[in-house]
């Protein structure tokens, strides 16, 4: 005697499959979902409202922005604007999981808004540490200042843990890329 497996497709059913699933989630330690699967949206627009549903509460970018600065400044809402967690994601033998300035936990709010041990440099004038209610309610603020200041501490921080290297061939900076060729 010994334990033996057997690949059985789910559309199939056999003796003691729901027994042995039962089981298995018992020995997984993984609690069984009594809720109906939502489907993931196949149609465009779908997809498309599925991704712009939780931006809703946040403000569009001015219209005096620049175009480069507009999708920047949407990127930094949906936290997909270049910084050390999405880094580490990307090349994790190279940027570390933690951050270099304080230990903790890295995230797009951590290094750019959080983080009381932030060089000075990599700061705003004026700017210390804030809070996430802080943050989350300039996200929400229509106005050209505050958003140009949010776009300036994410670049700032960006360029100070060098992390605008690694960002994709096309860029949101032209500036910087031009500084580069």
């Amino acid at each position: 005697g010994g334990l033996r497996s057997c690949l059985v497709p789910a559309s199939v059913s056999f003796l003691g499959h729901d027994r042995t699933h039962a089981l298995a989630r018992s020995l997984t330690n993984r609690a069984g979902s009594n809720s109906p699967c939502q489907d993931s949206p196949l149609m465009a627009q779908d997809i498309l409202e599925h991704h712009l549903l939780p931006r809703e509460s946040l403000s569009p970018p001015h219209l005096q922005l620049g175009t480069a600065e507009a999708r920047a400044y949407i990127r930094i809402q949906t936290h997909t604007y270049p910084h050390l967690a999405r880094a580490h994601q990307m090349n994790s033998t190279i940027y570390g999981s933690a951050c270099s300035w304080c230990g903790a936990r890295l995230s797009l709010l951590h290094v750019t808004w959080e983080c009381t041990a932030r060089p000075h440099k990599a700061n705003m004038p004026g700017l210390r540490a804030y809070s996430r209610e802080a943050w989350e309610a300039l996200l929400t603020r229509s106005m050209l200042g505050v958003q140009r200041c949010l776009l300036d501490q994410a670049e700032r921080v960006a360029r100070i843990s060098v992390v605008l290297e690694w960002r994709p061939t096309y860029s949101l900076f032209p500036r910087i890329l031009l500084l580069r060729e």
